[in-house]
């Protein structure tokens, strides 16, 4: 298999699940297992509701732990994928974050609400004080600071500088200049600096330099379905997009 399928593999919601691929030891390339079915991944399953298939989280502090938030639910894997369950205790959750630094530590959004766990999803406390029952689409950790957290939602952006115990909105995520303007699919923030981070909608890249103070647009509408963003933690000022075509 290609690189480029490899690097699909190890950030896509379904490794080793259900399209009967895994990675191998090294993580180097993928291997052929037998496919497993839909039901052993998650816990809860709605028929009636349309929902992304979002990619997989590697812990970076840990990378044989992983988290998947796919159309069962979350789960979670301590061999790298190579053996899942479903984590109870968040209904309907929508998008996960885990801590750089704490493996057993995720956020997880559902809905208008916002969740952590401390011990790898085993039990929750709410954590959404100020997020003003806003949709949450999308939730990222600052690498250089962990309790710097932003969450996206369906009209804009909110900060949270104690571990999501209180949020506000950032200001580009309201009525100011430089306003991100639609939902909010995707955030990722720069490695190095807390208040450096980039939120995409569907057809746009918004970058801020100050912690959400003020945005540009990066893109200006020349791609359309974005949905995943990264920032090369080597070279930090390389920033990966996909959209849903790839």
């Amino acid at each position: 298999v290609e690189a480029p399928e490899v690097d699909q593999l190890a950030g896509g919601v379904d490794l080793g699940l259900l399209h009967g691929l895994r990675l191998t030891e090294d993580r180097r390339a993928v291997e052929r297992v037998a496919p497993r079915a839909r039901r052993e991944v998650g816990h809860r399953q709605d028929p009636h509701r349309e929902r992304r298939q979002l990619p997989g989280r590697l812990a970076p502090a840990d990378p044989s732990v992983v988290y998947a938030l796919g159309f069962d639910g979350l789960a979670r894997s301590f061999d790298g994928g190579l053996s899942w369950e479903g984590i109870e205790g968040v209904f309907l959750p929508e998008s996960v974050a885990v801590d750089p630094s704490d493996p057993a530590t995720i956020y997880v959004g559902a809905a208008t609400r916002l969740f952590r766990s401390t011990d790898f999803g085993d039990t929750f406390e709410e954590r959404d004080t100020g997020l003003r029952d806003a949709f949450i689409t999308t939730v990222a950790v600052a690498p250089s600071d962990p309790g710097v957290l932003y969450a996206g939602t369906r009209n804009g952006v909110f900060r949270s500088v104690d571990a999501g115990a209180t949020w506000e909105a950032a200001k580009g995520g309201q009525n100011g200049a430089g306003r991100v303007t639609g939902e909010v699919l995707a955030l990722a923030v720069e490695p190095r600096d807390a208040g450096t981070v980039f939120a995409a909608t569907s057809s746009a890249v918004f970058r801020t330099t100050d912690g959400g103070e003020t945005w540009k647009d990066l893109v200006e509408g020349r791609f359309r379905g974005l949905e995943v963003l990264a920032v090369d933690p080597e070279e930090p000022q390389r920033l990966i997009a996909a959209t849903v075509l790839g």
